[in-house]
């Protein structure tokens, strides 16, 4: 699946396309099914990602993150430092100049 993407993603940036991982709906609670269901994935088959595709205008540049999101998780519910009883803590917070 990793691969997969990786393709996706570098042959969408080659074609001058903008590409983005959507994340909200694994976030939040009940929006993966929303999803599944919006999309129509029938029973068989497991979405795995999903991502937004299109071109941009030349003018425009990268969104800035929203860090103040309150359903962003932490770094370190997935960063951990030698084994997974040792959090990554030092990622938590944004860098004081955003």
């Amino acid at each position: 699946m990793g691969a997969a993407m990786e393709n996706v993603w570098l042959t969408t940036v080659e074609l001058g396309m903008g590409i983005q991982f959507v994340s909200f709906p694994m976030e939040v609670p009940g929006q993966w099914d929303r999803i599944v269901e919006l999309l129509a994935v029938p029973d068989e088959l497991e979405l795995m990602a999903v991502y937004r595709l299109g071109y941009l205008p030349e003018s425009d540049k990268r969104p800035a993150i929203d860090w103040t999101s309150h359903e962003r998780k932490l770094p370190s519910q997935y960063v951990f430092r030698g084994t997974c009883a040792t959090p990554e803590t030092r990622w938590d917070e944004p860098p004081a100049d955003r």
